[in-house]
């Protein structure tokens, strides 16, 4: 039963929020590596926001998992974050 509860939500979660790439210039801070650069790393889905302000700027941590961290124009204010990491069947 617990098995068809997290296949639900995963199906719901993809569904929700398809892997799409996005048109617009992204800006990176502190050097960080690209959503592009990751995606070829890992072997999961790297689920990233559609619609995001042209003033935030994201950056990415990949210690101990992925950390996507959309902050204000400013840099001061954390405005999204994301934690991707891979999961292991627990059977």
């Amino acid at each position: 039963m617990k098995t068809l509860i997290r296949v639900f939500v995963i199906l719901t979660l993809l569904y929700h929020y398809p892997e799409l790439t996005v048109a617009k210039e992204i800006k990176y801070n502190h050097d960080s590596k690209t959503i592009s650069e990751i995606k070829k790393e890992v072997d999961f889905t790297v689920l990233t926001p559609v619609n995001i302000p042209n003033d935030w700027t994201l950056d990415i941590k990949t210690s101990p998992w992925i950390m996507l961290h959309y902050m204000d124009s400013k840099d001061t204010e954390l405005m999204v974050a994301i934690h991707l990491r891979r999961v292991f069947p627990l059977c």
